[in-house]
């Protein structure tokens, strides 16, 4: 409903005047909810007017979304066409395995996508009392990233944001983050499903959220570290792909965070029904040779170059470095509640490890 009549833009005529300032839809205007957070993205040109009318854009989102009944009943069908595209065959795998990873998760009764019931029947009075409720000055962060003059546009943000009525509300509800860490697997089947796919998720023993960024020179280390490993052992599985009548069309490693937050890696194949034993077999024992014998001296040697290599590219490109990548680690970092990323020193450091 953001986009559908504000207090300064009626019905679409947010949209129409922000895409007559070149902002387009989807890339420079953006919006998302996901289990903990709702994040409205906005670029516009950087001079004094653009950058005024963008800050009344997130005046009204903060404090002055309507909420037209038309256009209530509008983004409801909306909302619900967007639940029916994705009721396909990889919807009904993931409903399959989702309570293998996240049973008794609250996240799992909370898809960020809505229960249809409510987008269907909730009155104006409910959506509006939702609103009310939840989008409240001491729950929101604004992030502004661009060539501009930080103590003027810190001036603004508060001149704009300061008026807006301290509400009292409920503290959001911190659900655990604990999972089920027994070994665990199952099979899932779909009719319609393209190909055959196995996953391996082995979850960190932490408290500790995973972040956007590093945020301290130990957690600096332990990325690189990690990276190093991720980025030796995929390049072994590259060249399994390519040999002649490869087990998989694809195989890789990764690393990041579930639901949760929870850090873990991640194990991926794609291959034929035929070969899914197979493929399985071989890419687990990719993972035990390196815990049994390490890496070749010249392997790691050369990985460590090449991101180094890369490292430095990014210390030259710092100053050029697209707004929206820093704006979304500084974001991530406000919901998660954790340091900023630790930037000056990132390109540098890696040299003195």
């Amino acid at each position: 409903m953001a986009f559908n009549g504000t207090r300064h833009f009626p019905k679409n005529e947010l949209i129409n005047y922000l895409e007559s300032s070149g902002v387009r839809f989807g890339a420079d205007l953006n919006a998302y909810t996901s289990f903990e957070e709702t994040v409205y993205q906005l670029q516009v040109r950087n001079d004094t007017t653009h950058l005024h009318k963008g800050l009344l854009v997130l005046e009204d989102w903060a404090s002055g979304i309507t909420f037209d009944p038309k256009e209530v009943e509008k983004e409801r069908g909306v909302v619900l066409s967007e639940w029916r595209n994705r009721q396909g065959p990889n919807q009904r795998l993931e409903d399959q395995y989702l309570p293998l990873l996240y049973g008794g998760s609250r996240r799992l009764q909370r898809l960020p996508i809505g229960d249809t019931a409510i987008i269907k029947h909730a009155s104006i009075e409910t959506i509006k009392a939702y609103y009310q409720k939840w989008y409240r000055p001491d729950l929101m962060s604004i992030v502004a990233v661009g060539d501009v003059d930080p103590l003027v546009m810190e001036q603004e943000i508060i001149r704009r944001f300061g008026k807006i009525p301290i509400a009292k509300g409920p503290k959001p509800k911190v659900y655990s983050n604990a999972v089920n860490v027994q070994r665990r697997g199952m099979v899932c089947t779909d009719p319609e499903a393209a190909f055959c796919q196995a996953f391996l998720y082995i979850r960190q023993a932490t408290k500790e959220k995973t972040k956007p960024a590093p945020s301290t020179y130990g957690e600096l280390r332990e990325n690189l570290c990690r990276n190093l490993y991720n980025s030796i052992l995929n390049r072994r599985l590259i060249r399994l792909q390519q040999q002649a009548d490869p087990p998989f069309t694809f195989a890789g490693l990764g690393y990041g965070s579930d639901w949760g937050q929870n850090p873990m890696f991640s194990l991926s194949v794609f291959t034929s029904e035929a070969k899914l034993k197979t493929a399985i077999a071989l890419l687990w024992q990719e993972v035990q040779k390196v815990q049994h014998h390490n890496f070749a001296p010249g392997e790691l040697q050369r990985q460590k170059q090449e991101i180094l290599n890369v490292l430095q590219n990014q210390a030259q490109a710092q100053e050029t470095t697209n707004s929206a990548n820093w704006a979304n680690q500084l974001s991530e970092a406000f919901v998660l509640g954790v340091p900023y990323p630790l930037h000056n020193n990132a390109t540098r450091l890696p040299n003195s490890f």
